[in-house]
């Protein structure tokens, strides 16, 4: 079931460097059959491993016909040309898979995740290494386990957050607003609003409290606003 698992798991991470979707029940019921039936011939377990699917990619294979013409391949390999491949390194055969396997390396996207999320860098440079270096289960097995813990650190620590003064407003809010424009007023100071809610900009917009102040005078940063009277005041200056 891994193996399968597995096979499905390579399918959907090279489908989507072609803007591809791969169906997880129809791969799942197409490895099934092809077992089924290769199991009347004593057949190896159908699966799909990532080092043959790198080079196949690299290789430029379109279709699952890509299969038929390796099969036949490795038959007339194994009949005819064995003898000669046999003393053949086995360094030789891991440079033509890991050639083909850094070549499907997007090091843009890696060092963006990297500038992101910490956290996710991790995790996908786990599952790398746990595969490259180790097995496709130790690779699948430390990725989602550093998940797990990062999800459960998450759950452990939940953000909080505090809540603002100016969630919701009433008439009788706006009047109070309106009242204190006045006193302001009074003393020569004005009034300047800083990232109200939309619900709030709504009722002021409403009640023509906004075009009492003047929309000029309404920020969405602290920073906004104190620059704004910075500026007015050296300008009245």
């Amino acid at each position: 079931m891994l193996l399968l698992e597995e096979g499905i798991a390579i399918g959907r991470s090279f489908a989507i460097l072609k803007n591809e979707q791969v169906d997880g029940n129809k791969e799942m019921i197409a490895f099934g059959f092809m077992n089924l039936v290769g199991s009347f011939t004593s057949c190896y377990l159908t699966t799909g491993p990532f080092s043959k699917t790198a080079v196949n990619f690299n290789a430029g294979c379109k279709t699952a016909m890509a299969n038929v013409a390796m099969a036949a391949c490795m038959l007339l390999t194994l009949l005819f040309l064995a003898p000669m491949f046999s003393y053949t390194p086995l360094a030789a055969l891991s440079a033509i898979i890991l050639s083909a396997m850094l070549g499907l390396i997007e090091y843009e996207k890696a060092y963006r995740l990297f500038k992101t999320d910490k956290c996710d860098f991790l995790i996908c440079m786990a599952a790398f290494l746990g595969v490259a270096f180790i097995s496709m289960d130790v690779g699948l097995m430390l990725s989602v386990g550093l998940a797990i813990l990062r999800a459960l650190l998450y759950v452990a620590r939940p953000a909080t957050c505090k809540l603002g003064r100016v969630t919701c407003i009433d008439i009788t809010g706006v009047e109070t607003l309106i009242e204190i424009l006045k006193a302001l007023e009074a003393k020569g100071i004005k009034m300047a609003l800083v990232n109200p809610r939309l619900e709030v900009m709504e009722k002021l917009i409403v009640t023509k409290f906004i075009d009492t102040i003047g929309k000029e005078n309404v920020f969405l940063s602290i920073e906004d606003a104190i620059e704004a009277s910075r500026f007015n005041l050296k300008s009245s200056k």
